[in-house]
């Protein structure tokens, strides 16, 4: 979650990457009115994808934790056996200060922390510009990125 709450961010896997895919299915009928009408309202949300980001599956099978910086503008997310910096564009604006018409990629100002095996979580500090890496083989790196 952006640390103004203004976004959050995920990763989801695709069938081009021979990834894992996590499908949500609506039942055909529902016999509960709360359900339907719950079902209703999920039916009629609005696409609101805004910035997306392409990255291979490596480590398959393991949830990747991705991060905001404390200041939201610079996401840390697993990479293979690095963690990529992303950010909403390429000065690292605010994401009020960028908001685009329709979904845009991410752009990566950076790209660090090479381990012996794939990364699966990456964590900003709450205070400083600084985050820890850590791989599936149990090793943790701190990295104080220089953008």
């Amino acid at each position: 979650v952006h640390p103004q709450g203004w976004c959050i961010v995920s990763r989801n896997s695709s069938l081009d990457e021979e990834s894992e895919v996590i499908r949500r299915r609506m039942a055909a009928r529902h016999t509960d009115s709360v359900a339907s009408q719950t079902a209703l309202r999920i039916r009629n949300v609005q696409p609101r994808l805004i910035f997306y980001s392409q990255e291979p599956n490596v480590g398959r099978g393991f949830i990747k934790e991705q991060s905001f910086s404390s200041d939201g503008r610079v996401i840390a997310s697993p990479f293979g056996n690095c963690v990529r910096l992303l950010a909403f564009n390429s000065q690292c604006s605010e994401l009020c200060d960028c908001v685009p018409m329709r979904p845009r990629a991410l752009a990566q100002v950076g790209l660090t922390v090479n381990q012996k095996s794939s990364v699966l979580a990456s964590t900003f500090s709450p205070h400083h510009c600084m985050f820890v890496a850590g791989a599936r083989d149990g090793s943790i790196s701190f990295c104080s990125p220089k953008l």
